[in-house]
């Protein structure tokens, strides 16, 4: 029963919210490496604009078996298990687990805040070259 419903990251975001009590919309955002920038742009956004006064973010990457092994077999994975980015050595990426949480309030003084965000935005290239390499023009 649980299962039906428990794979379903839509449902995830829900529940999530139920547990910490928080209250209004709340939604996944899958935009793959870009998710959590994604995420605290919406939030920002809802925050300067006065749809709400509070708002959080948070961002988590797990590591499961299927997209470990779908990536390393095709190719995707540096067998070395580093990554060089920019580098003449870069053979592939590596997978990591990590989290990140953001809240976000409005306030009428700038005194109160702690950390800002100054600005934000969200951009899509256009068709991309492949399904790990962006579009080059762009």
């Amino acid at each position: 029963m649980y299962a039906a419903s428990g794979y379903a990251i839509s449902i995830l975001s829900g529940r999530l919210s139920f547990v910490l009590g928080l209250t209004g919309p709340n939604f996944p955002v899958d935009t793959a490496c870009s998710a959590t920038l994604v995420a605290l742009h919406c939030a920002a956004s809802a925050t300067r604009l006065s749809e709400c006064e509070r708002a959080s973010v948070c961002g988590l990457g797990i590591l499961e078996a299927l997209g470990s092994f779908g990536t390393a077999a095709a190719g995707m994975t540096s067998p070395r298990g580093r990554c060089h980015t920019f580098d003449s050595r870069a053979d592939g990426f590596t997978r990591a687990e990590g989290a990140g949480a953001f809240t976000l309030e409005s306030r009428d003084t700038e005194t109160d805040k702690i950390c800002h965000v100054l600005g934000s935005a969200v951009q899509q290239d256009g068709p991309s070259a492949s399904l790990t390499a962006p579009n080059g023009s762009s």
